[in-house]
Parts: structure tokens; sequence; C-alpha cells
């Protein structure tokens, strides 16, 4: 029983060269009858077959995923749509004055269409369809018409967004997880000590307003991760930060995510900030006004221009409602020279005095 899907696997190969019939109907039919052929011989139970329609619908509700029906659309069109032969012919007369006007411009219409696409194999397939007749017309030699598809048709692994680079940034996103469960696999049975995993998602804002879903799955990492066994660590500048999302209930989600953190590390923060933190966390009036205190900026005086805000590296821990811990971070002078985000305004960019000898007119001009 073992061996079926190795089986399987050898008989989509050979129907898919030997008939010619569409890939996905050869994946679709083989995958059913193997399927029945299972249940038949007790490989598994037919109740397994029921969670198919909840699985269809967890890839339907994917986010990379989504876009595998979108391109099989496309490509369709492309197909059956004169637009490649017509970008081609476009091509060649923005490239006339090169005697490979006709390789160029198939290169640029594979580099523009093969994306959109979504493999090599459609590519291929579509280009061969509307690119190889118009350079056997400007009789481009065949070898070179066909080193010159062929080289086209493979732009689309490397141009985002291409099908290839969607599912290696699914499996990717997916790496992470899988070496968690390995690790606690191999501690469980005794083979490797147990490890536990810190994530740091710096400069929180940016990724939450990359686009919509990302509020969902950055939620799904803090009610997840005490059971994977992995710490998170979330950076970002203000509240506001989160409260500038476009709709409301992603914004009730992202407070989600102070309200459940087990520690809250506050820096100096402005007075406006104080009624949008107590919508997820309760501090004291001393513990607001210290906080509030620390973002005072340096003296104003041109001896101290260079000196550090007095709140700089002050820091206040709040953990549920007990009383909150100030600290301060001092940092090395080799951390101070890595993180100076500071240094291009150390020097002055212009240096110069006024005469005081001979006075200067509004305009410019010394005055007679």
């Amino acid at each position: 029983m073992s061996g079926l899907g190795l089986v399987m696997f050898a008989v989509a190969i050979v129907l898919m060269i030997a008939t010619g019939l569409p890939v996905y109907a050869v994946l679709l039919g083989v995958a059913g009858v193997f399927a029945a052929l299972g249940v038949a011989l007790g490989a598994f139970e037919w109740r397994l077959l029921t969670a198919l329609p909840s699985r269809v619908v967890g890839l339907l509700e994917h986010d990379l995923l989504q876009a595998l029906a979108l391109y099989a659309l496309i490509g369709s069109l492309l197909n059956r749509l004169p637009l490649a032969g017509l970008m081609h012919a476009g091509g060649e007369r923005l490239f006339a004055r090169s005697p490979a006007a006709a390789q160029l411009s198939a290169l640029g219409v594979g580099a523009l269409l093969a994306p959109m696409n979504g493999s090599v194999g459609a590519s291929l397939h579509m280009l061969a369809r509307r690119v190889a007749p118009a350079l056997a017309a400007r009789r481009v030699p065949p070898a070179e018409a066909a080193a010159t598809v062929c080289i086209a048709s493979t732009l689309g692994i490397v141009i985002p967004p291409s099908l290839v680079l969607l599912l290696l940034g699914d499996a990717m996103m997916r790496a992470h997880t899988e070496a968690v469960n390995v690790t606690h696999a191999l501690a469980e049975a005794g083979l490797a000590p147990m490890r536990h995993y810190l994530i740091i998602l710096d400069e929180l804002w940016r990724a939450l307003i990359a686009g919509r879903g990302m509020v969902d799955r950055t939620n799904s990492l803090t009610r997840l991760n005490r059971q994977w066994g992995v710490g998170v660590v979330m950076c970002s500048h203000t509240i506001k930060d989160l409260l500038s999302l476009p709709d409301e209930h992603e914004r009730m989600k992202a407070l989600g995510l102070i309200e459940r953190s087990g520690m809250l590390i506050c820096g100096a923060l402005p007075p406006e900030e104080m009624p949008r933190l107590a919508l997820a966390k309760d501090l004291s009036l001393a513990e607001q006004r210290q906080l509030i205190s620390w973002q005072d900026p340096p003296a104003w005086s041109a001896a101290a221009s260079n000196d550090a805000p007095p709140g700089r590296g002050n820091f206040m821990i709040k953990i549920g409602g007990r009383p909150a811990i100030p600290f301060r971070v001092t940092l090395t002078k080799a951390e101070q020279r890595l993180h100076d985000t500071n240094k291009l305004w150390h020097e002055q960019s212009r240096r110069g005095e006024f005469s005081t000898t001979q006075p200067v007119a509004a305009t410019g001009i010394p005055e007679e």
C-alpha cells in the first residue's frame, strides 16, 4: 500500500506525455481514480475524503494561493487573444534599427507576459504559439528562434509576481513553522535538547500597513505562539501607528496585540498618546507623567547641541496591573557609533561669519 503514491505519480507522468490532455484534467482524473482504489483496497477510510471541502476552502483563503486561479484565467486569455502578437509587432517597430529587432522584441514580450502567465511551461506554450511564427516570418533561423523562445519563457521565474515565486513564498512562510515542529519532535523523543525561539517584529507599523490581512497574520502569532514554544517581540513607535489602519475591525485587532502582551515596554511618549495607551493598558498618573517627561528635548543652547535628550535610554516595564519598573539602557561607545542615526548631522553643512566691518544690505549687495 505504501507504494501507491509512487505508482500514482508514474501514471500521471505517463498520461500527461502520452495523451496530450490538459494537465489539470490528468491530475484530477488520476487523483480520483487512485482515491477510489485506496478506499477499495483499505488503504484509508472513505471518511477521510470528507475533509476535502474544508481543505479546498482553506486553500482559497490563503493569501498567496488565491492568485493561482487568476493566473489560470490570464494564461487562458493570453493563449486566445492576439495580445502577444501585437506586443511583438510593437516591439519590432521600437527596435527597428537593430538587426535583432525580432529577437529583442520576443525577449521583451517574454519579460512582460511570462510573470502573468504563471510558469515556464505555460509561458513556453504561449510564446511558441504567438511569437515563434513571427520569428519564422522574419526568417530567423529555427535554432535561434527556439533558443529565443526558451530564454524568454524562463524570465517568468525571476520576474515577480510569478507562480514559482508565489509557491516558494508559501513554502518559505511555512519553513520556520516546520523547523520549530521538527525541533520539538526531536526534543520530545530525547534526540535533541529543547529549544525555544524568539520572533522580533521591528517596525511593526510597516508590516501592518503592507496590505489587508496582515493584522490577522500578526494576530495569529500572538494566539498560537505559546503552544509553539515561540516568543514574540513587537516594536512600534506609537499607539497611533496601530490606530491608523483603514478598517475599524483591523484597528481593534491591532489594539488586541497590546492587550494580550504579557509585558509592555514603553519609552518616551507625548501626552496625546496616554488616552490611546489607556485603551489597552492601565497606567497610573505617575507612570504617565514619567513617560511624558522623558520626551523633553535637550537644553536650548549651542554648547548643548550635541547632548542627548534627558530621556534617551529610559524605558518602563509594565506587567499587568503591577507597578511599572523604570530602567535605563546605556550603550557602549562601539554601540553608539553603530546605532547613531544622527551621524550626518554632527558636522555643519555650511560655516561662515558675516563681516562686521562692512554692512550688507538685504539683497546681499554691499552698501556703498
